[in-house]
């Protein structure tokens, strides 16, 4: 197994592609839990002071919990997008944030030392090599993080689209509810439920 050299010296346009990534997550966090708050109909002091911060795709599970409680409606297909993009980006952020650069001394390219989840370092073995054991190196550049950033970007976007449709959405089941309310001895059992905006898509 080849070893290469560490590098903290990264190009100026790489170091500004990684903090932009940084930013714009810690964007899309803080719209995830502005989420969790609307829904709970808490201020942002009692939701920092009540409720937990896990990992975005713990409060993303959070969000469709409590929409669901409340009567709002995400199609299927809908919160299996929210879940993959904030997974992408949850997985980039980190790589990016808590990974090792080195330089290959062949190709002189930076790359970014891996050692979470598995892989396969020699083609067509069978199964897969724990990245603890056996690190991945993968090549980066400052447009292939840049790209990242707009991913992350995109998605917080989405998050905020999904936050503005609330207010509307919730007073529309409340109403239904309301509707729902016995009168005169009756009751309906049919569930009435309000639609929230899809993720938007990545370009290309």
């Amino acid at each position: 197994m080849r070893t290469f050299p560490v590098v903290t010296d990264l190009p100026t346009d790489m170091m500004q592609a990684i903090g932009r990534v940084i930013v714009e997550y810690s964007f899309l966090e803080l719209q995830l839990s502005r989420i969790i708050y609307d829904l709970l109909r808490v201020n942002p002091k009692a939701g920092r002071l009540a409720v937990s911060e896990p990992r975005s795709t713990q409060r993303l599970e959070t969000i469709f919990d409590l929409a669901e409680l409340k009567g709002l409606l995400l199609k299927k297909d809908q919160m299996k997008r929210f879940r993959d993009a904030v997974e992408t980006c949850l997985v980039q952020r980190d790589q990016l944030a808590h990974g090792v650069w080195v330089r290959d001394p062949k190709s002189n390219k930076l790359m970014l030392r891996l050692t979470k989840g598995q892989w396969q370092p020699i083609k067509g073995q069978r199964g897969k090599t724990k990245r603890l054991v056996r690190p991945e190196a993968v090549s980066y550049t400052a447009r292939t993080i840049k790209g990242i950033g707009d991913v992350i970007n995109l998605t917080t976007r989405s998050l905020v689209d999904l936050r503005n449709a609330l207010p509307v959405a919730l007073r529309s089941s409340r109403a239904r509810r309301d509707a729902q309310s016995p009168r005169d001895g009756h009751t309906r059992n049919r569930t009435h439920t309000s639609r929230l905006p899809p993720p938007q898509s990545s370009p290309g």
